[in-house]
């Protein structure tokens, strides 16, 4: 025979609904109503902690700062980046529009002593002479090489004629612009190719002004290379997409009327 009390709780319980069923949705309710009076005493807090943003911390005169842009919702301020520093071999370049002809002796300054000019390829150099390295829509640069004088061949000591100590080859110097940054590098491989016999007489300018009497667009950037793979008293001048490709005479800065009018390499 079950206690007179369990009849008195069944007989309470609304019909079709358990007594563990109660249970549950009351642990519920009491859950739910700690998390809104939590939420409550924030807002409460949070309140009061903006309406005195400007007033006098008490036992001081220092101001409460007011919250950060994150806590109001809004964007945190910029942070401003510093550029990065030029690592070992580089150094920044001041000027974005540098005249070709005149950085030359600049990269010479900054080669070993007792080399000589090897090479210079500029990469989209307008009619003035003057490269814009800063330029929006194209990344233009300009490579200067300067090469030391091999140790020449000679007869191994103790061996019999013909048996050779090889040559030795110093690595070529590197001077780039390229952007805003300045590169001196060695290349290893670099002083085994051929090189100018002598620095370029005629100015990036110069060039320009004989390849527009050729026919050239004076409003293109160029690729110009001194000296040429082909002729080595020559400057390749070359307009990608017009296609238009020349060889002009160092010593003319002229395009000369027949290419065997220019020394050959070999």
């Amino acid at each position: 025979m079950r206690p007179p009390h369990d009849v008195t709780l069944r007989a309470q319980e609304p019909a079709g609904i358990s007594r563990s069923s109660l249970v549950v949705a009351g642990v519920g309710c009491g859950v739910l109503g700690i998390a809104i009076g939590v939420l409550s005493t924030l807002a409460v807090l949070s309140g009061r902690a903006t309406s005195r943003v400007g007033q006098p911390v008490v036992g001081t005169s220092q101001p409460i700062a007011p919250p950060t842009g994150q806590f109001l919702g809004q964007p945190e301020p910029a942070v401003p980046i510093a550029p990065e520093p030029a690592r070992e071999g580089e150094q920044v370049n001041p000027d974005s529009k540098v005249d070709v002809s005149a950085f030359l002796p600049v990269a010479r300054s900054r080669a070993p002593q007792g080399s000589s000019f090897s090479k210079l390829r500029v990469h989209l150099v307008g009619a003035s002479g003057v490269v814009d390295l800063g330029a929006p829509s194209y990344k233009a640069s300009v490579m200067v090489r300067f090469r030391l004088p091999p140790v020449p061949a000679v007869q191994k000591p103790g061996a019999p004629p013909g048996v050779m100590v090889p040559a030795k080859y110093f690595p070529d110097t590197v001077i780039r612009l390229e952007g805003s940054v300045q590169t001196t590098s060695q290349d290893p491989f670099g002083g085994m190719g051929m090189g100018a016999k002598a620095e370029p007489h005629c100015t990036v300018k110069e060039v320009w002004r004989g390849a527009i009497a050729a026919g050239a667009p004076a409003d293109a950037v160029a690729d110009v290379t001194f000296p040429s793979d082909l002729r080595p008293t020559a400057w390749n001048f070359y307009v990608d997409g017009a296609k238009f490709n020349v060889l002009v005479d160092d010593a003319t800065c002229a395009v000369p009327k027949q290419r065997g009018d220019l020394e050959s390499p070999f």
